[in-house]
């Protein structure tokens, strides 16, 4: 009877979610990048968080040039990105720093350092078979404590990925009911000519006859009396 294992719930690949990750530094070795130029190769397995304990990260810090591909100049370190990144792993890590590199690569071996990871999709300009490949990247090491472990956002590291909710959409208007042809609309009612004639502006009685006259009219009439005196 074989070993029973549960294939559907084992990731297919060893990506990394992104997030800051607490690191044990197995070992920096010195090689040769695909190019023939001089690199040191850092492997780190995660600590925490502990849904991806064990996984490794590799991290390749070129130090050679086109000039100088061995790195025989000493000079050459101090242009190059790759040795300004692998001394911030090292100063993370609270290794020592000395004049000879490998003695400080070899200091570090099984201390831990914090690494902020990130996915990125290969645009293939290196290598055109990883095209649209996930992989990861460290955006920077930082020395335990200095920075809060966890992975981005607030999805969980053991679930799957979950798709993107849909967009809420707004629901459509209901179309408007049509009018029965057996109750026809009751017409609009519209007032009569009677009802729409302006009623007479309200007259101002005269204290002298006692006669109501129209108030624009009141003063001529007023004079008149005046006249007739």
């Amino acid at each position: 009877m074989g070993r029973k294992w549960s294939p559907d719930t084992i990731p297919d690949s060893t990506v990394l979610h992104g997030g800051a990750y607490l690191f044990s530094i197995e070992g920096i070795e010195e090689k040769q990048s695909q190019s023939g130029k001089a690199m040191y190769v850092g492997t780190f397995r995660v600590v925490e968080p502990t849904a991806f304990a064990g996984l490794p990260y590799y991290e390749n810090f070129v130090i050679g040039t086109d000039d100088d591909p061995a790195c025989d100049d000493p000079k050459t370190l101090e242009t190059v990105v790759g040795a300004r990144i692998l001394k911030r792993v090292l100063k993370a890590a609270n290794i020592e720093m000395g004049d000879d590199l490998d003695d400080c690569c070899e200091g570090a071996k099984d201390q831990q350092v914090v690494g902020l990871i990130s996915q990125v999709v290969d645009d293939g300009a290196r290598d055109a078979r990883y095209k649209g490949r996930i992989r990861n990247v460290c955006q920077g090491w930082y020395t335990p404590g200095e920075r809060a472990i966890g992975l981005d956002g607030s999805e969980s590291a053991a679930a799957p990925a979950r798709p993107a909710a849909p967009r809420a959409t707004v629901p459509a208007k209901a179309a408007p009911k049509p009018v029965s042809a057996a109750r026809p609309a009751a017409p609009v009612a519209r007032p009569t000519a009677a009802a729409t004639r302006a009623k007479p502006t309200p007259g101002v009685k005269c204290g002298i006859c006692g006669e109501e006259v129209a108030r624009a009219e009141f003063a001529k009439h007023v004079e008149t009396h005046g006249e007739e005196e």
